[in-house]
């Protein structure tokens, strides 16, 4: 722990580096296999885990850790057919707006808050299991079908 004046502890723990957490973090999630979640479909799915201190809403000088779950694929047209996402001959206008053309899918970001640093881990460790099984049971066919029609949009947007 830091502090400014030697005589003098911190009341709370500093962390020296938000980059050394967060790639502790990063090691956590390889090691105990949640860095990748593999959905009913058969997409497999990249997991980011960002944590960070934020300023408390509830007490004036206190921070509380914000955990905020990333969850992004890459898939091309022939993936998508193959799991049942666009069909074929109802989709041949959507697949040949898409093409070759990897389509890069991220869902909306899961944000948690914890008090405390051990809470955090508590809670970060009780989550992703849950959403790992969720993804694995679910399928995620309709929530990708809009992502891809969301990429198609914003494409056809800034192209002109």
């Amino acid at each position: 722990m830091y502090s400014t004046s030697p005589g003098k502890q911190p009341k709370r723990p500093v962390v020296g580096s938000l980059t050394g957490a967060n790639r502790e973090v990063e090691t956590w999630l390889a090691e105990n296999a949640y860095d990748k979640i593999r959905d009913a479909d058969g997409c497999t799915w990249d997991l980011k885990l960002d944590a960070t201190q934020v300023p408390d809403k509830g007490e004036k000088s206190g921070l509380v850790w914000r955990l905020t779950v990333r969850l992004t694929t890459t898939v091309t047209a022939p993936e998508l057919t193959g799991s049942g996402v666009l069909d074929r001959a109802a989709d041949q206008r959507l697949l040949a707006l898409l093409g070759d053309e990897a389509v890069d899918l991220s869902m909306k970001p899961l944000v948690y808050h914890a008090p405390n640093e051990e809470k955090a881990k508590l809670l970060i460790a009780d989550t992703l299991p849950k959403l790992k099984g969720n993804f694995a049971q679910q399928s995620l066919k309709e929530i990708k079908r809009a992502l891809v029609g969301r990429h198609i949009d914003a494409r056809g947007a800034f192209r002109g």
